[in-house]
């Protein structure tokens, strides 16, 4: 049959696939060219190189190889047709002698995806020109044109339009299930939008799926990074929510002061391979920087090893989310260790304070012990030759005393180490004690002293520090008051509360001085004799005691020269039943062994002792006092607890160890409570605090 445009008219014919590998449209393509091939029908192919491929083998394995059809079988490169710089036209113009050859031995079959690739590059309205030129060259020539799109490059509203558009440039539309379909086109048009707006379905219900999946990631990485306690944690938590989330291999760079890498994914030479903290994309690798609010802290970089998935916009806006969280998690776990490394150098610091206090304490407590010793040896002697040089050395000793002791309290005070041991206490015996303690500063100053104390009024607390707060204050009245004045002591109830009033007519305190006066290091306007000394802190010990008592301490004055009120207020507490008398036949410890590594102070102990009708054994260190334990057999023992090699912790130990009973009274330099809480825990009976009073020392031997 004679071939004319009238008896096989041309067709330019669209088909729509659904996958890129081609299994449903390349079983298509085959039965469409082979049918024509076989009745030596031209053909012209224009396909990617992978689709002619698998064309080609299922030509061959139907019996048709393409060399053996090498005068009627024309392909070409569709990647070619479109590339950058080529003219369409041209490319047209080309193919029609092409066409025209093929066409001289009979009706001609073709194919074309050049238009498909033009799409997946964003060249929508290219690829519509494209479509009218073919529709202008197949005009009165006997060629059916068969197009193939991917309808995933029509998804959206743009795509909506693109899609009508190729539909408008083609005579019909190809099922690709059912090829041979017979009916109108436009029912087969209305199946391919129908089919097009599926997939745009499909792709929504997807990118909200995907969009579901990233917020929950991001949930879960908020969640988890929330509890990360260092950098090892942060960078585990994203490492396993990125992988395989996002890709195959996730690479964390975190910048000093950790300087790390941590790896996830099965390629071990991503561990070696650079990073740049940049925004870059590309298909199988996206890297994004960290930015804390101290700048850049890491970078985290994701790589695809399967080269059929690619990364795009959205993962790497996922990306940047997911490293933002990382950066404010780092941000907190370096806040945090920094906060730990303050609080350990402060803690080092005050462990060094306090061992630096206690040395303090124990170095100048030291030598005041023999030297006042010596004082109320000299004293019990009778030698009174020098008895006003004797007072004046134990004045300014016994003031040097209380100077350190207060320092030390107050070091313990500020830092809340200083424990109470609390009781039922009479206020008067306070009160008496108190006096005692500030009687060198009263006596200095010639004052009159009167005390008003009620002898029923009883308060909870510590004897001790409740006379030394009460001792400050009386001193402080005395120093501040000009010789021979006025200082007075008033006790009162007041409802549920036990009021002491310290008065006197002294120099009193302006308002500015009044708002500071507790302060530390804190005093009023003095001569440059100082007359009475004090280093400013006695009022501020005074208070912080009472403070523990649970009580207040206020002053009132009402100016420079009218004299000042201490008020002192503290809960009553209710009396107590006497205790038991003692029994009358209970034994006095008589035997005392006396061990100190200082020489001075433990002979003149010793002897003093012995003035006082004790037996004495003096040791000048651990091993001695271990030699005369036995022979001596001691009914108590005054040990020193910062000797050299056996210290006085060890030395009980071994005492007791070999069965030895006798009473332990620590005398020692050393005063903090967890200096008294060890001597207690290492079996100690008593703890003394050199510089002590030889009656205090002798009371603690006869408990």
């Amino acid at each position: 049959m004679l071939v004319t445009p009238e008896t096989c008219p041309a067709r330019h014919d669209v088909q729509f696939h659904d996958d890129d590998d081609g299994a449903d449209l390349d079983a298509s393509l085959v039965a469409f060219l082979s049918e024509g091939l076989s009745r030596g029908e031209g053909a012209l192919v224009i396909a990617r190189p992978a689709r002619w491929a698998r064309l080609a083998a299922r030509l061959a394995a139907d019996g048709l190889a393409p060399p053996s059809l090498a005068e009627r079988l024309v392909v070409v490169d569709a990647r070619e047709v479109v590339a950058p710089g080529r003219s369409l036209e041209a490319f047209i113009a080309a193919a029609v002698p092409v066409l025209d050859a093929l066409a001289a031995r009979g009706p001609v079959r073709a194919y074309g995806e050049a238009v498909d690739v033009l799409l997946e590059r964003g060249r929508a309205a290219e690829a519509v020109r494209l479509e009218a030129l073919w529709s202008q060259a197949l005009a009165g020539r006997p060629v059916t044109l068969r197009c193939g799109y991917a309808r995933r490059r029509f998804a959206g509203d743009a795509g909506a339009a693109t899609f009508e558009a190729v539909c408008d440039a083609h005579g019909d539309v190809v099922v690709t299930d059912d090829p041979g379909a017979t009916g109108p086109p436009a029912l087969r048009r209305r199946l391919a939008r129908l089919e097009r707006d599926a997939l745009d379905l499909a792709a929504e219900r997807a990118r909200r799926r995907r969009v579901e999946d990233r917020l929950s990631l991001l949930a879960r990485a908020a969640d988890r990074l929330d509890g990360a306690t260092d950098a090892g944690a942060v960078a585990e938590v994203v490492l396993d929510l990125a992988v395989p989330a996002l890709g195959d291999v996730a690479v964390l760079d975190i910048l000093p002061p950790w300087d790390r890498r941590f790896v996830r994914g099965d390629d071990a030479g991503a561990a070696a391979r650079p990073l740049r903290a940049t925004d870059a994309a590309a298909d199988a690798t996206l890297r994004v920087p960290l930015q804390g609010p101290r700048g850049q802290v890491g970078a985290l970089s994701i790589h695809l090893l399967d080269g059929g998935r690619r990364l795009d916009a959205a993962d790497q806006a996922l990306m940047g989310e997911l490293g933002g969280r990382a950066a404010a998690a780092l941000e907190a776990v370096r806040l945090r260790e920094e906060a730990r490394a303050a609080v350990e150098r402060q803690r080092q610091a005050e462990r060094r304070r306090d061992e630096f206090l206690a040395m303090l304490g124990h170095e100048l407590r030291n030598p005041l012990a023999p030297i006042l010793t010596a004082l109320e040896l000299m004293e019990r002697r009778a030698e009174g030759s020098a008895s006003r040089e004797r007072a004046i050395i134990e004045r300014q000793a016994r003031h040097l005393a209380r100077l350190l002791d207060d320092l030390l309290d107050l070091s313990r005070l500020e830092r809340g180490k200083l424990a109470l041991d609390l009781a039922s206490v009479s206020l008067m015996a306070a009160v008496e004690r108190a006096v005692a303690l500030a009687r060198p500063s009263l006596d200095r100053g010639r004052h009159a002293l009167t005390v008003d104390v009620p002898p029923d009024l009883r308060v909870r607390a510590d004897p001790e520090r409740l006379a030394q707060a009460l001792g400050q204050l009386v001193a402080n009245a005395a120093r501040y008051t000009p010789d021979v004045g006025h200082v007075q002591v008033r006790a009162a109830r007041e409802g549920d509360l036990v009021r002491v009033d310290v008065s006197d007519d002294g120099v009193g305190l302006s308002p500015e001085l009044l708002q500071r006066v507790f302060e530390p290091f804190v005093q009023g306007p003095r001569a440059l004799d100082r007359p009475g000394g004090g280093l400013g802190v006695g009022l501020a010990v005074a208070r912080s005691l009472i403070a523990l008592h649970g009580g207040a301490l206020t002053a009132t004055s009402p100016g420079v020269g009218g004299g000042s009120t201490f008020t002192v207020r503290l809960p009553l507490a209710e009396p107590e039943a006497a205790p038991p008398p003692a029994p009358a036949d209970a034994p006095r410890h008589r035997r005392v062994l006396v061990v100190d590594d200082n020489v001075d102070a433990a002979d003149l102990l010793g002897e003093a002792l012995r003035t006082l009708g004790f037996e004495v054994a003096v040791a000048h260190g651990a091993e001695g006092a271990l030699d005369l334990a036995g022979p001596f057999a001691p009914d108590v023992a005054l040990v020193d607890l910062g000797m050299p090699g056996i210290d006085g912790f060890e030395l009980a130990q071994r005492l007791r160890g070999r069965g030895v009973e006798l009473r332990l009274v620590a005398l020692t330099g050393y005063g903090q409570d967890h200096d008294r809480a060890r001597t207690r825990e290492a079996g100690f009976d008593a703890h003394l605090v050199k510089p002590a009073p030889l009656d205090v020392i002798v009371a603690a031997l006869a408990a």
